[in-house]
């Protein structure tokens, strides 16, 4: 998958928040939603659909540092274990990889991580419960030296359907109340990560 260029929102620049990870990072308006909700902050999202931990270090890191954020949020959903090789301490040696980089680039940085709700849309496909419920326990234990791991809910994202949508009756709320949910959660879990920027 190539690499594309990062989509930039732009308000009151005091505060910059730059968010990274796969297509739960760039297919939704919760990021939008989120840099919105302070009136004095520049956004970029940097999130491109498919795109694992290593692969975010590899195409994605070098526009969050360019843009020099005080906050990055990462989340990177069913992606961080994507393919028959990769496994949650694999996906996680490489999130505590990131971690250190943005750290070594900026010691002042904030970094929050999002779980991945166990129910996707393709959940029948690709979903690998075990493994996701061992990310989310890696990423709460909190030794990649995040400062926040923010918890999604199951439901946070999904909007059930009918049957027969997307396979499964279950799809991804991107744009509508989902997004809007993840946005009110982040927001309320990053507010003291931006006080004093």
């Amino acid at each position: 998958m190539s690499y594309q260029a990062p989509t930039s929102f732009t308000y009151d620049p005091t505060r910059r928040i730059a968010f990274g990870g796969a297509s739960v990072t760039s297919r939704g308006m919760w990021p939008e939603l989120v840099v919105n909700h302070f009136r004095d902050a520049e956004g970029l999202n940097t999130g491109v659909g498919g795109q694992s931990v290593d692969s975010v270090i590899a195409n994605q890191l070098p526009a969050i540092k360019a843009f020099n954020p005080h906050l990055a949020i990462f989340w990177f959903g069913m992606s961080a274990l994507k393919g028959d090789n990769r496994d949650e301490t694999t996906a996680y040696t490489e999130m505590t990889a990131l971690v250190e980089d943005l750290r070594t680039f900026n010691p002042l940085i904030k970094i929050a991580v999002l779980t991945q709700p166990p129910v996707t849309r393709n959940n029948a496909a690709t979903a690998k419960p075990k493994e996701l419920q061992r990310w989310n326990h890696l990423l709460r234990r909190n030794d990649a030296q995040v400062n926040v791991v923010i918890d999604i809910a199951t439901d946070s994202l999904i909007d059930q359907v009918g049957p027969g949508r997307h396979g499964d009756g279950v799809h991804l709320d991107w744009l509508g109340v989902g997004a809007h949910r993840v946005a009110g959660h982040v927001v309320q879990s990053i507010r003291p990560l931006l006080e004093g920027f």
